[in-house]
């Protein structure tokens, strides 16, 4: 909406501002904009989900390097450094992310930054995030969303039905063999000749 693409743009400049002359990093630029301007995750979960299940999730640096230009591949990339920015606060609060702001300026260092405030490396940063994420948005998310959840009961009751037709045709099968043939041949009478 209008109004979230604001918000995501004042985030931009409210960064920009604040980091004045300082190098940010293409997916921290993008995910704090997003967290910031709210409601990133609404009709959004369901695509990260997807992507961080099958694997699908680009490497942060790789998102440094370039956006991608797909409109679905760039929608999971602003979810996916959205969600890195929501892990961060989720680990320390919003006081840790105002802290980190404050180390970064101090030290004109992101790498310097995320150390000092967060104890980690971009690379170990991205692999706790990983593990949080996957945990948070995973298969369990995908497997409650309620279309997955009807289509797989629908899959296995036609599963049932389908089993429980074919035991009663060879049920079936089997009464028949057993039965005797609808003309015996002591019902016939003899024929002359």
């Amino acid at each position: 909406d209008e109004a979230q693409t604001l918000r995501h743009e004042w985030a931009h400049l409210a960064l920009a501002k604040r980091m004045e002359g300082l190098r940010i990093p293409r997916w921290f630029n993008e995910g704090y904009a997003e967290w910031a301007a709210g409601g990133w995750l609404s009709g959004g979960g369901w695509k990260l989900s997807v992507a961080l299940a099958l694997d699908g999730a680009p490497s942060l640096d790789s998102l440094s390097i370039g956006w991608p230009a797909g409109r679905e591949h760039a929608q999971v990339s602003y979810l996916l450094s959205a969600s890195v920015i929501e892990y961060l606060v989720q680990s320390s609060g919003e006081r840790g992310l105002e802290r980190f702001f404050d180390e970064w300026r101090r030290q004109e260092s992101f790498d310097g930054a995320l150390r000092a405030v967060f104890g980690a490396t971009p690379g170990q940063l991205e692999g706790d995030w990983r593990k949080w994420a996957r945990r948070r948005y995973g298969w369990l998310m995908i497997v409650s969303h309620s279309t997955v959840f009807w289509a797989i009961l629908s899959i296995g009751l036609v599963a049932m039905v389908w089993v429980r037709r074919r035991y009663r045709r060879e049920q079936m099968a089997r009464l028949r063999a057993g039965e005797p043939p609808d003309a015996p041949v002591f019902w016939t009478p003899p024929t002359e000749g």
